[in-house]
């Protein structure tokens, strides 16, 4: 039956959230166990079910075939790293990797893989759930899996596209592919409508980091943030404070802006990762509703508005900038610091011949905070099954098995050859990965952004862009309502 949505209230308190609760019987989360963190978990199921590698095998029947049917994916042609497919082996690690993956899906489970592309990024997020709404109403059952940017996922969630994954037979949430903190975050009254992990690698090229410049720190006399990260002193404070005095007018034009040398680099859409580096998130999953966390209006929270505002607006050591060109800033030897997502390591700074840089976390908010926290850019992928499918067991064989497979395959050679070794500037910032990967989050106030017009995600963004006064009045005032009922 296809959800229904109605806007029931808006209110100046609380954001009270019902996700596609239904009278039906269905799986109970309770039943469904998890393990572990992260954007992949250890394997805690012992040594006697893994490959030659020592990597986890998943569980799925070894007689599994479905005898070399079709089976097609709807996925977001504009995405911004492949993980679907290749044209073939072109000795490029991970564009082999990939290659290899779905060889093995075919091979395994008696299928024949085929995706369709529609844009689905950004503006193109309506267009995305439009393609999946058309299909599912002309009954045509054209695509078994949908494999689309977050928030165009969670649109297609919120508008009643996708079926509930605890209802299938095959997807294994206790494995390692599956990180337990997005499992746990997306059930919603017993319900799990789509998933994510190593099936995605845009999970990786997304998470937040922040780069430093290494020659600036011997030129100022700097104390290395490796050693800061090492000894749990790396914080918002600590940052901010090696940025003083790094200031230099380079157009020699008399005022501060984009071609001048600043201890950090700051982007609109970026100083995201600041706010979600505290370890606090929108929104809380009670269980069967999502509130605005307390924590959201919390007095750290506007302490920390005022810390980075004050830093950005009113001093020569920091600047905000609209312009998505902080890489290229960064890449010329314009500031100390610079926060973006990992896949710059990979893309942008290779340009860069003489830069010499260095990756650690996102920093703490204080010296208390217990963890690290590294949010994820937007652009990665949340798998689901259409709720017209009429073979969900199929699709989920085929999630679990690419899953599994993106486990064996593609993330050792995206995360450990190619990100910590062939693109790492350095064996400790390698390390420092291994760090940045063990504290991803994800928010489901980020991931429903489309759907809830921003709120409560985008207030802290702009609350920075706009130099806002008040972290409470802000928060307070953009609280509002929702039900979504099914």
């Amino acid at each position: 039956m296809r959800s229904s949505v109605r806007i029931i209230s808006s209110l100046l308190a609380i954001m009270s959230i019902m996700l596609f609760c239904a009278c039906s019987n269905t799986t109970d989360a309770d039943e469904v166990t998890t393990n572990g963190g992260g954007t992949e978990d250890t394997n805690s199921a012992g040594t006697e079910n893994v490959d030659a590698n020592g990597y986890l095998k998943d569980n799925l029947p070894a007689d599994l075939n479905f005898g070399g049917e079709d089976f097609t994916t709807l996925y977001w042609s504009d995405r911004e790293h492949e993980e679907f497919f290749t044209d073939g082996q072109n000795g490029e690690i991970v564009n082999d990797a990939l290659f290899t993956r779905n060889r093995q899906v075919e091979e395994r489970l008696g299928v024949t893989l085929k995706f369709v592309g529609t844009p689905g990024n950004g503006q193109n997020i309506q267009n995305f759930t439009n393609t999946l709404s058309i299909s599912i109403q002309s009954n045509d059952h054209a695509y078994d899996l949908v494999g689309g940017y977050s928030i165009s996922t969670a649109s297609c969630a919120y508008h009643g596209l996708l079926a509930n994954l605890y209802e299938s037979e095959y997807l294994d949430f206790s494995m390692p592919w599956w990180p337990d903190n997005l499992i746990d975050q997306a059930t919603i009254c017993g319900k799990l409508y789509f998933a994510s992990g190593a099936i995605s690698a845009n999970v990786l090229y997304m998470m937040y980091v922040t780069y430093f410049n290494k020659q600036y720190l011997s030129d100022f006399n700097l104390e290395s943030p490796f050693d800061l990260v090492k000894n749990d002193e790396w914080t918002i404070d600590k940052m901010f404070s090696m940025c003083q005095n790094l200031y230099s007018d380079l157009n020699a034009n008399g005022k501060k802006d984009e071609g001048d040398r600043f201890g950090f680099y700051a982007q609109k859409l970026h100083t995201d990762a600041i706010f979600w580096g505290t370890g606090i998130k929108t929104v809380d999953n009670t269980g069967d509703t999502l509130k605005v966390s307390e924590s959201f209006y919390s007095e750290m929270i506007q302490d920390l508005l005022q810390k980075v505002n004050s830093f950005l607006y009113y001093g020569n050591d920091g600047i905000m900038i609209t312009s998505d060109s902080t890489y290229v800033y960064f890449g010329e030897g314009k500031s100390l610091f610079w926060m973006d997502r990992a896949r710059q390591a990979i893309t942008g700074l290779q340009n860069y011949e003489d830069l010499k840089f260095g990756i650690v976390p996102i920093p703490k908010c204080t010296e208390n905070q217990e963890n690290y926290a590294c949010v994820m850019g937007n652009p990665f992928t949340l798998y689901a099954i259409p709720v017209d499918n009429q073979a969900i067991n199929r699709s989920a064989a085929v999630m679990e098995c690419m899953a599994s497979e993106s486990y064996r395959n593609v993330t050792p050679a995206l995360f450990e050859t190619a990100m910590k070794y062939k693109y790492s500037p350095d064996e400790i910032s390698s390390q420092m990965f291994d760090i940045v990967r063990s504290s991803v989050v994800f928010d489901l106030g980020r991931i429903f952004y489309s759907v809830l017009n921003g709120i409560p995600a985008a207030t802290w963004e702009k609350a920075v862009y706009e130099n806002a006064a008040s972290w409470t009045v802000l928060a307070k005032a953009q609280s509002k309502v929702f039900v979504f009922c099914k």
